[in-house]
């Protein structure tokens, strides 16, 4: 559920990207690029805030906050679900809405802003490096059947499964695309270890409005 959350925001940012660029082509096919004497300031800047949503490879993901101070930033995305476990399987006999099967995750960036770019009014850029903290549970119902239960009609069931819990730290560089000043698509890549042990590489990305 995690991975298909991610790919989800991803696969709405890719989108997102052509659309407003082929806009903004059509819309603006005479614009400049800004110069460096008279570059404009970077929408992160100006728009320090940001709202939305924001996903991760392995943390999972749900809603975020970002802000930045000068080249200093930071931002956390946090998220839940909970399922009853009779909505898993259909049938007649399969089980109990008590037990749920429910998990959630919280992350938190610490941003630096390597470089700003300004290439048109409507698109800009930060290259930037981060570092992250991130803790997660989830707990899954184990579905039993158990055909010598005195209840014939009733010989299937679900019961509570064990809650896996985690920590996790990485690091890694990022780049936050912003389009017409406001909507910010950020992505990064990086490593993370997570323990119980485990390393592998990590991709992020969200969607988010920028405001002051």
């Amino acid at each position: 559920m995690e991975k298909k959350l991610v790919i989800r925001v991803v696969a709405l940012a890719m989108i997102l990207v052509a659309v407003a660029t082929g806009a903004a082509t059509a819309a603006e096919t005479a614009a400049e690029p800004a110069s460096d004497e008279g570059a404009m300031i970077s929408p992160t800047k100006e728009f320090p805030r940001a709202l939305g949503v924001f996903g991760s490879s392995m943390n999972g993901g749900g809603l975020s906050y970002q802000s930045w101070n000068s080249d200093l930033g930071f931002a956390v995305a946090a998220g839940a679900f909970a399922i009853p476990a009779s909505g898993l399987q259909f049938g007649e006999n399969t089980a109990s809405t008590d037990v749920m099967n429910y998990g959630y995750n919280i992350e938190a960036n610490l941003l630096y802003r390597l470089f700003a770019s300004n290439f048109w009014n409507w698109l800009s850029g930060d290259l930037l490096v981060y570092a992250s903290v991130a803790y997660k549970g989830a707990q899954t119902a184990d579905y039993i059947y158990d055909p010598d239960k005195d209840e014939t009609t009733d010989d299937s069931y679900y019961r509570e499964g064990t809650l896996e819990q985690s920590v996790a730290a990485g690091l890694g560089i990022g780049y936050e695309i912003v389009l017409f000043r406001h909507f910010s698509l950020p992505l990064q890549f990086g490593y993370q270890v997570e323990w119980p042990f485990l390393l592998d590489f990590c991709f992020s990305g969200g969607l988010r409005y920028r405001f002051r």
